[in-house]
């Protein structure tokens, strides 16, 4: 090769060297970047795409269901029922969340005594989601109050409203002698 053919040569070879050390060689002690092929043009991207938080804001989340009413009085339904001493141990089961599986837990509340002369009056419902409700409620026995407002939960489960778990949970403590799930 002449000397005036190295000048361009041996500056396109400078210059790629340059161009390789700016993009780096994945050694620098940070993330290893991966190759991703562009679309646009058939290369290799080589960069890593930086993530930026997005300027729109994200859509608003329901804080109730469709029909908030109807949903009220199908949990003040559930809690009514669930203290109900005429209904039985498998429709009790039915207004608990996962009822079935702690079907044991809700006989004893039903079969103790002191668990079985209670009452409930749901004093307020606020849904925290379309499918979770805090119920403010007080325990009676005889029409007077034996346990003051407590908040407790109520959640939708296969399209009706029931008492959450972890409430049936607190409500054995009422009990003389209920047995308590494991889970509890």
């Amino acid at each position: 090769m002449t000397s005036a053919a190295r000048g361009p040569a041996a500056l396109l070879a400078a210059a790629a060297l340059l161009f390789a050390a700016a993009c780096g060689s994945g050694d620098d002690g940070g993330d290893e970047k991966t190759t991703t092929p562009s679309t646009a043009t058939g290369t290799a991207d080589t960069t890593t795409p930086e993530r930026t938080p997005s300027s729109a804001s994200p859509s608003p989340t329901a804080t109730a269901p469709d029909d908030p009413d109807r949903a009220e009085d199908e949990v003040r339904k559930a809690w009514r029922g669930f203290f109900d001493p005429d209904l039985a141990v498998e429709k009790k089961a039915a207004l608990v969340e996962d009822g079935v599986q702690y079907e044991l837990m809700i006989q004893g509340f039903a079969e103790d005594k002191r668990a079985r002369d209670l009452r409930v009056r749901v004093e307020s419902v606020d849904f925290t989601s379309e499918r979770a409700a805090e119920v403010g409620y007080t325990l009676l026995s005889g029409g007077e109050p034996v346990r003051p407002e407590k908040e407790g939960e109520s959640v939708r489960q296969d399209g009706d409203w029931k008492i959450s778990f972890r409430t049936l949970c607190d409500l054995a403590d009422q009990g003389a002698d209920v047995p308590k799930a494991v889970a509890c």
